[in-house]
């Protein structure tokens, strides 16, 4: 579309109607009188002296279409010259063509933003049928025949305004845009010219006072932690808010100390390094290094430093991104996708090594049904059938780690599971330990298996059992919670809802923080050789996930455990129950 164009009002207006007489009335209304009789007015204008009305003195340019596929090719041609049209009045029957409904779907396919004003004398389609066909649209309005002259002629009017105007909207709206990025493009140009300025060595003072002024007002108004420290003392003069909260010291406790001296980095070694590095290269680009804040808490940063003269001393400016967050977050992606690859071949070796238990299994089976109980070679072949069970069920903890099992489920209560397995605790625990069940009082409802739920709490009682030794408390809780999306950005595998949250909690031994993240490893165990197959958690793991919940771990040596699984709640769990916070 042409530069020329986009500054004239438009108002150019498609007729698409197969009745000639409907044509001549909206160019009367309109005050544009057809032009069929062109070498008529042109002899009465030489006679006469008269002028023709013109589109241009009505205001409007009306050009004529009597059938759909007419009305479409009109439009495209517009296009090309770059003189479209604001607005087309459409006939609803054309025969033997498109109809008017037809004849708008393929217009705005073209060009949606064609303002259009449907005419019709008819009920042929009611609105709801129009905009299923058409598609719901700001842009249409009907008109019924005959026309009232005054509302046609406020249609044109309001409708041809209404497209200059949106024209107008996005013409203004591309020029912010260009505005906007030629400003982003001196901003940045100035940013550089900012930081040049401040590497400069050797500059006048009042040069030097206008780059001190503006590094200020970066510096200060700046979300990243930064930081100004002595090259010779590495002493602080000066921190942002940034680096303020990354450190948890104040301005006043940061200046005229040293990194060493507050203990800010976790190893001072790196400290050294960076140093070196900056004095030998003149920048540190993104190096990753610990730092702990007042209250000994531990950080990720990427560090990058630039020296710079001020008054004849070096000073370096300090840049910290914090990327704990981003690691933790990356940790957990890795570690998920280890898991689903361990998963995958999991299921794989699972499935062959069944095909393999199922012979075993099954010549076994044929061999003891001719073997009578006295027979002397019994008892071998009923421990090949009792070791290819227990190959069976090694198997099926596979099968359950990779989300493999067939499911059975049902709407199940968390408590109908607890009342199910509190015989078996009693049996499993033993005297040593002392079993405490915390339940809420809100029914929770759960679409779940309840076998495989079962055979998830015994694995986690089992497990709690044997970081109990020498005996402990074994505490099950059952609350109803509700997580939010900030909430679950910082775990990879939750997400928003409501949830049925068990907790099995232990005071035995704990686990090391470096054994945390390989836990839900099958065949990962630290258990004695012998008394452990390491797939107990990996199928509490491989159970949680295929009813789309999740695993949370709490653990420190010597202090216990608590394992809590997040399993959705299903809808007759009650909506006015009250909520645990998290």
């Amino acid at each position: 579309m042409s530069s020329d164009f986009h500054d004239l009002k438009n108002n150019r207006i498609l007729i698409i109607d197969d009745n000639l007489a409907i044509h001549d009335d909206i160019r009367k209304i309109l005050g544009c009188e057809r032009k069929s009789h062109d070498a008529l007015a042109q002899t009465k204008e030489l006679l006469f002296g008269d002028n023709p009305i013109s589109s241009v003195e009505s205001g409007f340019e009306i050009v004529s279409a009597f059938q759909g596929q007419e009305g479409l090719q009109k439009v495209k041609e517009a296009e090309e010259v770059g003189r479209p049209f604001a607005l087309t009045f459409v006939d609803m029957r054309m025969p033997p063509g498109w109809d008017g409904v037809e004849t708008i779907k393929r217009i705005w396919q073209l060009y949606p933003q064609l303002q259009v004003v449907v005419c019709t004398a008819y009920s042929d389609y009611s609105w709801g049928e129009m905009i299923q066909r058409i598609g719901k649209s700001d842009s249409m309005v009907i008109l019924k025949k005959p026309f009232d002259n005054i509302e046609v002629l406020q249609l044109a009017h309001a409708l041809t305004e209404k497209w200059n105007l949106t024209h107008e909207v996005k013409g203004r709206l591309k020029n912010l845009d260009y505005l906007v990025s030629q400003r982003t493009a001196e901003l940045q140009s100035a940013n550089e010219q900012l930081k040049n300025e401040i590497g400069e060595r050797t500059v006048l003072e009042h040069a030097l006072r206008l780059s001190e002024e503006r590094f200020s007002k970066a510096f200060k108004s700046s979300p990243i932690p930064l930081a100004i420290q002595s090259l010779r003392r590495e002493q602080y003069v000066d921190a942002n808010e940034g680096f303020q909260e990354l450190t948890g010291y104040s301005r006043d406790e940061l200046i005229g100390r040293t990194p060493h001296e507050l203990g800010i980095w976790s190893d001072p070694g790196e400290g050294v390094r960076m140093l070196q590095t900056l004095q030998s290269q003149m920048s540190v680009r993104n190096m990753p290094c610990r730092l702990k804040s007042k209250s000994t808490q531990q950080r990720q940063v990427l560090l990058s430093a630039e020296l710079f003269d001020l008054a004849g001393e070096p000073f370096f400016l300090t840049i910290a991104q914090d990327v704990t967050e981003q690691l933790k977050l990356e940790n957990q992606l890795r570690h998920s996708q280890k898991m689903e690859a361990v998963g995958q071949l999991a299921a794989g070796v699972a499935h062959d090594f069944n095909n393999i238990l199922t012979v075993i299994q099954g010549y076994a089976s044929m061999l003891l049904i001719d073997k009578p109980s006295e027979s002397e070679d019994r008892e071998p072949i009923e421990a090949i059938s009792e070791g290819a069970e227990r190959a069976a069920k090694l198997v099926r903890q596979l099968l359950a780690f990779s989300r493999k099992q067939v499911m059975q489920v049902r709407t199940v209560t968390v408590h109908g599971i607890l009342v199910a397995i509190s015989e078996m605790l009693r049996r499993t625990l033993g005297e040593t330990i002392l079993v405490k069940v915390n339940e809420t009082s809100t029914p929770l409802s759960i679409n779940a298996d309840h076998g495989m739920m079962e055979q998830m709490l015994m694995n986690l009682v089992v497990n709690a059992r044997d970081a109990m030794p020498q005996g402990g408390m074994l505490t099950i809780s059952t609350e109803l919670v509700e997580v939010s999306p900030s909430q679950a950005e910082g775990n990879q595998e939750a997400h928003p809802g409501r949830f049925a949250r068990l907790s099995v909690a232990d005071t035995g031994c704990g686990i090391p923080p470096e054994l945390l993240p390989r836990i839900f490893e099958p065949f990962f165990t630290t258990k004695d050789v012998g008394k452990g197959t390491g797939l107990g958690l990996s199928s509490v793991y491989g159970i949680v996930k295929q009813h789309h919940g999740w695993v949370e771990v709490q653990s420190q040596p010597g202090q216990g455990t608590t394992f809590s699984v997040f399993i959705p709640v299903c809808a007759t769990t009650s909506q006015s129950a009250s909520l645990s916070a998290l």
